[in-house]
């Protein structure tokens, strides 16, 4: 609900990075999760986060345009759920080598990071238009 209205009152740029700053405030938190701040930040960043249901159609959108929309959604949809399926795979290992899932906690913020520079850069900026 409130990222729907992010995405209308600031575009898919703005809408997409802020969301993706919830994950890192989130996987922030998991990496301090021995502080109660720590643990506060973990349940607050990713509750708040709310990305893939809204956010995915909308940059689609904004990049490709409404042009075959449904079959890049489906794509996109599809890696995601690769991702979403190796992502405890690789924790797994981590932690099966550190004994600690902090180092996987330090990938994936580096990761979205990564993700939130690269919407930057390609999600085209909505220009605001006086009537």
């Amino acid at each position: 609900f409130c990222l729907g209205k992010a995405f209308d009152k600031f575009g898919a740029r703005k809408a997409a990075a802020g969301s993706l700053l919830f994950s890192l405030v989130g996987i922030a938190g998991m990496i301090l999760c021995k502080t109660p701040f720590g643990i506060y930040m973990a349940v607050i960043g990713l509750a708040c986060n709310g990305y893939g249901m809204v956010a995915n159609p909308n940059i689609i959108q904004a990049v490709f345009g409404k042009k075959d929309q449904s079959a890049i959604l489906g794509f996109l949809s599809a890696f995601n759920s690769i991702g979403g399926s190796l992502s405890p795979i690789i924790n797994g290992a981590v932690f099966d080598r550190t004994g600690s899932y902090t180092p996987a906690f330090f990938i994936w913020f580096c990761l979205v990071t990564f993700v939130i520079i690269t919407f930057i850069t390609v999600i085209p900026s909505e220009k605001k238009t006086k009537a």
